[in-house]
């Protein structure tokens, strides 16, 4: 999911992978590790993505199909918290 929101740093993370600079594609990993701790906590990418979607304004709201919702409450401040830490914006 990340590569639709945030395209570089996928492809950052991939190309590093690819060329096998383990360093740096562990490197990038780590410094991605909250984004990878709301997909852990909040049952996979779906819901976070949309809600980083939304939040940034690439998407209007509701935009996942109903009975799917984004995050919303503490949970969707956590992502908005997320963004600005990793300045993913």
């Amino acid at each position: 999911m990340i590569g639709g929101l945030y395209p570089e740093a996928a492809l950052a993370l991939t190309r590093a992978a690819q060329s096998g600079d383990t360093q740096q594609a562990n490197a990038l990993s780590v410094a991605l590790e909250p984004l990878w701790a709301l997909y852990r906590d909040y049952s996979g990418s779906l819901r976070v993505a949309a809600t980083i979607a939304e939040l940034t304004g690439r998407v209007s709201q509701p935009c996942l199909p109903q009975p799917l919702q984004t995050l919303q409450g503490d949970a969707r401040k956590r992502v908005e918290a997320v963004i600005e830490e990793l300045s993913l914006r």
